[in-house]
């Protein structure tokens, strides 16, 4: 009697069991239905032809990677006997400096001239007749550097 009852039970728990799972495959079938459905809605929408600007009209933009100024490019004359080339100093670190973004030590030369000294704050170029001293170009006074 007891195991009468126990199999009833046991076969109703199966029958609920596999109810409840075939009812969740048909609602995880409905999903990717409607998860594909509305992917196809995007892709239609992405697939018409989108109006742009003609072609006329793009040539006529001017390119905005290109500088539309003129530089003017500074010429200087090559003497032997001084220093007449502009040099711009970047930084210094330690012996070293970076002049037209190049780095030099005492002893280097550059073009007709012969880094002497380095200080903190300043190097000094000579040649034969001419001590030239560069200092750091502050090009931008925004910059802050904090600890």
């Amino acid at each position: 009697m007891g195991d009468e009852i126990l199999m009833k039970i046991t076969n109703k728990f199966f029958i609920i069991l596999f109810l409840l799972y075939t009812s969740t495959i048909g609602n995880e079938n409905n999903i990717i239905q409607n998860e594909t459905a509305s992917q196809e809605q995007i892709f239609e929408r992405i697939s018409k032809v989108r109006v742009g600007l003609k072609k006329e009209e793009l040539e006529i933009v001017e390119n905005p990677f290109i500088s539309s100024k003129v530089q003017n490019k500074i010429t200087t004359q090559d003497l032997n006997d001084g220093i007449n080339n502009i040099f711009v100093l970047k930084a210094i670190m330690s012996n070293r400096a970076k002049i037209n973004d190049k780095w030099y030590k005492i002893g280097d030369s550059i073009e007709n001239a012969i880094i002497t000294n380095i200080s903190s704050e300043s190097v000094v170029l000579s040649s034969q007749n001419e001590k030239q001293t560069l200092k750091i170009a502050r090009e931008n006074s925004n910059v802050q550097i904090s600890k």
